[in-house]
């Protein structure tokens, strides 16, 4: 089972880059990421001088000025924090796939940030079924892109570059709708089911998790048994087994 890390419920409190100092008291060149909580000063990650540290709150502004430029709706769909990493979330209504009838799958615009130097800022596209919010991660299918230039002068081109890369996501529809409507009514033994969480690798407590939560004997079942389990479990070690399950089931 992906671990459970700690969430923080305001991905937004105030984070400071603090220089460090060797045992001898000469400065460093690496620097502190510091979290002001509730608590104290929380360390968070090490860095280094040139790390260009974004606020959280300065990434969803991003987020939100991209979606703004490509005059389409988009609703917030929640965020994960757990101190070093965020993921902030965004539905965008307009972009959907059905695979069986009445079972909408919407594309969702995911930006990401961190504050332990692991990720820079960037955006990835996913999906997210209506019915459930059971959050599919697809980007290895739909793409996504970094920003380079954040504060610099021509930034401004990199939001623009941005929302067309948004505008085009309706391209992405069909490819996304084949390989979902390819797993409706497709039948799923227990001995399949079985199958594939040998073939991924997946830990007992998961597996009997996902077990649990399958409705329908087919293949979109499995899938959606799974996604229902990873997405409550809110995390971004969910979010990458979730990737690798999609992969795997979607034959990428």
């Amino acid at each position: 089972m992906p671990r459970k890390a700690v969430q923080y419920s305001d991905p937004f409190v105030p984070v400071t880059k603090v220089p460090l100092s060797m045992p001898d008291g000469s400065a460093s060149s690496r620097y502190a990421v510091m979290l002001t909580t509730d608590t104290g000063p929380l360390e968070v990650g090490t860095v280094s001088s040139s790390y260009q540290l974004v606020p959280n709150e300065i990434v969803s502004q991003i987020a939100e000025d991209v979606l703004s430029r490509t005059d389409m709706p988009f609703e917030d769909g929640g965020h994960i924090f757990d101190g070093k990493r965020f993921r902030h979330r965004w539905v965008l209504p307009n972009l959907v796939v059905e695979p069986r009838v009445d079972d909408i799958v919407n594309l969702t615009f995911d930006i990401v940030n961190s504050y332990d130097g692991s990720t820079t800022v960037g955006v990835a596209f996913n999906a997210q079924r209506l019915v459930c919010g059971n959050g599919m991660m697809v980007d290895w299918m739909l793409g996504g892109f970094k920003f380079r230039h954040i504060n610099c002068d021509d930034f401004a081109e990199e939001l623009q570059f941005a929302a067309e890369k948004v505008r085009r996501l309706g391209q992405q529809l069909e490819p996304l709708s084949r390989r979902l409507n390819s797993m409706i009514d497709v039948p799923i033994t227990r001995a399949d089911t079985q199958g594939v969480f040998r073939e991924l690798k997946l830990p007992m407590s998961l597996r009997a998790e996902v077990f649990d939560s399958i409705a329908d004997d087919d293949a979109w079942g499995l899938l959606n048994g799974f996604t229902d389990v990873l997405t409550k479990h809110n995390s971004h070690n969910a979010d990458n087994t979730n990737r690798r399950v999609m992969k795997y089931l979607l034959a990428a």
